[in-house]
């Protein structure tokens, strides 16, 4: 199986680590599987965002920063959601590329401790991690400059090298999915993008708060874990329409 030079250079280069250390193989694995330390945290600092300026007695300046704010944050949610089904659509309607770790071209040292059976048969490009990563990343930059190029760093080092590490994603599915989500994420910068994708999320917020909350948790919680529970119910589905299609046909 073809692998360009690029991807063969950076994935030998960080798979001459692996097997040479119990400690950093662990911690890797940890860190990249722990949604505690990526996406929860990550998730939280929309919720941060939110209420940040949100005081009593606030004046109309600070209700108009506040308003920009929770403008910011519906449309980046909206966003991140359409990224992720962006890079998921790619995946499936680009040929299938599998996973660098079950690749015998590039004679991979699989590091301990790792389960080779994350996402098996699904395509790893383009890398939807990455993707939803620099949507949310996008989605604080617009928020806080500096608070978002500091996400952007977090998510690169923390949550993306070491998928290469592992060999569940390319450097070139890495980068792919970091400018899918930076470009879908960067529509946010739009004025009227972020007015048209914010009226209703904040009419229903300030309508009715009590069912807006709930529904903005559960968003924020598939985000902090990466949309697992969907990825199950998606596989499940997949397989059990692929047993009907066989019985039937």
């Amino acid at each position: 199986m073809y692998v360009n030079p690029f991807d063969v250079n950076i994935i030998h280069f960080l798979n001459q680590f692996a097997q040479q250390s119990h400690f950093r193989d662990y911690f890797i694995d940890t860190v990249s599987t722990n949604r505690l330390l990526t996406t929860a945290f990550l998730s939280s600092i929309l919720w941060w965002a939110w209420f940040r300026n949100d005081i009593t007695g606030q004046s109309s300046e600070q209700a108009g920063v506040l308003c920009e704010d929770r403008k910011i944050i519906t449309t980046g949610v909206i966003l991140c959601i359409l990224a992720i089904f962006m890079a998921r659509a790619l995946a499936v309607l680009l040929p299938f590329r599998e996973r660098p770790l079950r690749n015998p071209a590039l004679h991979f040292h699989l590091p301990f401790g790792l389960n080779t059976n994350n996402l098996f048969g699904w395509s790893s490009f383009p890398s939807d991690h990455a993707t939803f990563f620099f949507a949310l990343g996008m989605t604080i930059f617009c928020i806080s400059r500096k608070l978002g190029i500091a996400v952007w760093c977090y998510s690169f080092f923390v949550a993306c090298v070491p998928l290469v590490y592992q060999g569940i994603h390319y450097p070139t599915g890495i980068l792919a999915g970091a400018l899918i989500g930076t470009a879908i994420g960067s529509l946010n910068l739009n004025k009227r993008v972020r007015a048209s994708l914010s009226s209703a999320p904040l009419r229903w917020v300030a309508q009715s708060p009590r069912t807006f909350y709930p529904c903005l948790f559960l968003i924020t919680f598939l985000f902090g874990v990466l949309f697992n529970p969907v990825r199950l119910i998606a596989t499940a589905s997949q397989h059990a329409i692929r047993d009907i299609l066989h019985h039937h046909f």
